[in-house]
């Protein structure tokens, strides 16, 4: 996804702030974290989860199986393009 881990690791801190994730250190090894979902999280999630299907609705309606298939093809190319530029 080109996103740095500096960039990962302030996401983390301010889902953390926002009571969606908590982080705690491993037990076996203090150099790394443990980051797991809160209630208020998989909440937020679930929300956000019901509005994407909805936008997924939206914007293929009218399309055939077949037609999904092949945009869903073509994205996803666009996606690898996009992931393979450094």
């Amino acid at each position: 996804m080109c996103i740095q881990h500096p960039t990962i690791s302030t996401m983390i801190d301010r889902m953390e702030a926002g009571g969606m994730v908590k982080k705690e250190k491993d037990s076996k090894d203090k150099r790394t974290s443990r980051v797991f979902i809160t209630t208020k999280g998989n909440e937020a999630f679930k929300q956000v989860e019901k509005i994407w299907k909805v936008m997924e609705a939206t914007a293929t309606k009218g399309l055939t199986e077949e037609q999904e298939k092949k945009l869903l093809g073509l994205l996803q190319l666009v996606l690898k393009n996009l992931a393979d530029q450094k």
